[in-house]
């Protein structure tokens, strides 16, 4: 039987479910259940210092033909690039890797997945910006358009549809295969 961390911290105790529970760069606790079919890791790459080791110690968890599934932060997404500095997203040294999707593809390919994919299936941009706006209504007092599409509620419906399927959401999915 492999060595099990400590009881102590919730964030392993998905091990006792059958889930691989934590990873970190160069630190895998050895599990009966690898490889594995599916690897993933949700808002973790935004933290990592090095993006393309992170990715492929994921993605030696993966068994040939397995995917590695990452959820994280868009840098081309709409609140992020309305609000670049004033969002709250962006802040070092806690978020410190903003890839765009061109980003995740090269990220992924250079790590050695194929088939690589990314969706942006954010539903939250609008309502970011809009409550950005509550907190200084002078956010976007030069630009009618955005202040327009966003202060209907079924026209701000309708652009975060339009955001998200084109890739504009600032949250992104990123899946590989291994091969």
């Amino acid at each position: 039987r492999p060595p099990w961390p400590p009881r102590r911290r919730p964030s392993w105790r998905l091990a006792s479910y059958g889930f691989l529970w934590h990873v970190r760069p160069g630190f895998l606790w050895f599990s009966p259940w690898l490889p594995l079919d599916l690897v993933v890791c949700f808002e973790v790459l935004e933290h990592v210092y090095e993006p393309l080791e992170f990715i492929r110690s994921l993605m030696r968890l993966a068994k040939p033909d397995g995917l590695v599934f990452v959820s994280t932060l868009n840098i081309d997404g709409f609140d992020l690039q309305v609000l670049w500095d004033e969002s709250s997203q962006i802040y070092p040294p806690s978020h410190i890797n903003f890839l765009a999707v061109k980003g995740f593809k090269e990220l992924f390919r250079r790590a050695g997945l194929v088939d690589i994919q990314v969706t942006t299936p954010g539903k939250l941009d609008v309502d970011i910006v809009r409550n950005a706006l509550l907190k200084n209504p002078n956010l976007l007092k030069d630009n009618r358009f955005l202040q327009h599409m966003i202060a209907d509620e079924s026209t701000a419906d309708a652009f975060q549809k339009f955001l998200s399927e084109n890739q504009l959401s600032s949250h992104a999915w990123v899946i590989g295969k291994k091969v």
